[in-house]
This record gives structure tokens, C-alpha cells and sequence, in this order.
């Protein structure tokens, strides 16, 4: 895959994102045996039922791996208000959480939620199936999508919140430009298609009103 979910490089494109402070590989890669040790102790106790519920049918321990971490940034609608047609840069803001996607015989089917707390991390949960799986999806057709608009280059993504945790979103960085690919809890809520729409072109929907 040429997408990277490492959340080791800090994005500078040309004013329209910067993400201050970036977590270095190897300090979110520490979080990877506690997410390991929780997956696998969980894994011994749940019943198939369970597992099914979780995203995990068919996990056992000589089964499953955790992808790369992703690093939670949020992004509120009240700061692109007030950014209005300016630049994006400093409007994602990273905050302690990060997912381990889980992978089920190769294939991502839930994730591990964990959350940095001083030098350690603590585990939040196991599960999101949907998340992962989602992701997984999108990954497999953004490069694609870029393809088509001629964007042949490495991309980066990152994880976004939108006020209200239940609406999520993939950031796109290729070059000097930033799209946004709507996960399915995002799709729903701001009625969009899952495909890849420049940021710029969103903004009305990002700044609506909140669902319900």
C-alpha cells in the first residue's frame, strides 16, 4: 500500500496544515504490547458469541497481529467557521488516543483503543469492528481515486473527529493538497458518499449544523 498511517511526520503543505509536536513512531509503537497483551488475554476468555460481536470471529491467538497505529486528531466545526476561507493549518489537534487496528488472518476486522497516559498507555477497548473494517476499505480505494486525479505520490492519512465522536473521517495529505474520505458514521450523519472529496468542498457540510 502506498497510503502510510505512521504518525511520525509532521504535514507542512504549503499553509494548509500543520500539525504541531508529532509523536514519534517508536514512542506509539511502545503502546503495541500493552494493546497485544489485552487482545490476546481477551481473546482466552470470550466465548464465540462474543467474538463474533466484537469483530473477531475466528481470532485465536496464532491468528491474529495489530497493524499500524493511528493517532486520533479532532477537528472543531466552530474553529473552521472562524478559519472561514483561510488556510487549514493548525485546525487538527491531536489528542491521547490511538487504534491499533486488529488483524484476523490478515484481513483488518476490529481494533484496540488505547489511550497515552505519561510515559505508558492504557487500554480503553477492543472491538469497533466497524471502524476497522471501514478503514481498511477506504484505504483500498484512495489510492485509486488519486490515481485518477493524477496524484501518483505517497499519501499520508490521518484520523479525525468532528465534534462529536461518532463522526469520523480520514484526512488525505498528497503533495500540497488535503482531502477528506468520510468513513461511514460521517457519511450518514453529513448524507455523503464514501469517496474522496477536496477539503475546500466539504467545508459547508463540516461547519452545519450538529445531527439531531
Amino acid at each position: 500500500m502506498r497510503g502510510r498511517l505512521g504518525p511520525v511526520l509532521t504535514w507542512l503543505a504549503l499553509g494548509w496544515l500543520v500539525l504541531a509536536g508529532p509523536v514519534l513512531a517508536q514512542d506509539l509503537e511502545a503502546g503495541r504490547p500493552v494493546a497485544q497483551e489485552a487482545l490476546i488475554r481477551l481473546l482466552k476468555v470470550l466465548g464465540s458469541a462474543e467474538k463474533t460481536e466484537l469483530g473477531l470471529d475466528g481470532a485465536e491467538e496464532r491468528n491474529v497481529s495489530l497493524s499500524r497505529p493511528m493517532i486520533v486528531y479532532t477537528l472543531s466545526r466552530q474553529d473552521l467557521v472562524e478559519a472561514d476561507g483561510r488556510a487549514w493549518g493548525g485546525l487538527f489537534k491531536e489528542t491521547d488516543e490511538v487504534f491499533f487496528p486488529v488483524r484476523v488472518s490478515g484481513q483488518d476486522r476490529a481494533g484496540v483503543w488505547l489511550r497515552r497516559k505519561g510515559r505508558g498507555f492504557e487500554v480503553l477497548s477492543v472491538g469497533d469492528a466497524r471502524l476497522a473494517q471501514a478503514v481498511a476499505e477506504a484505504r483500498d480505494k484512495i489510492g485509486p481515486a488519486l490515481a485518477r486525479q493524477g496524484l501518483n505520490d505517497d499519501y499520508d492519512l490521518r484520523l479525525l473527529v468532528l465534534d462529536w465522536a461518532a463522526c469520523r473521517l480520514l484526512a488525505v495529505l498528497v503533495r500540497d493538497r488535503l482531502f477528506i474520505w468520510p468513513l461511514p458514521s460521517a457519511a450518514e450523519l453529513l448524507e455523503l458518499a464514501p469517496s474522496l472529496y477536496r477539503a475546500e468542498e466539504l467545508r459547508p457540510k463540516l461547519t452545519g449544523s450538529s445531527p439531531g
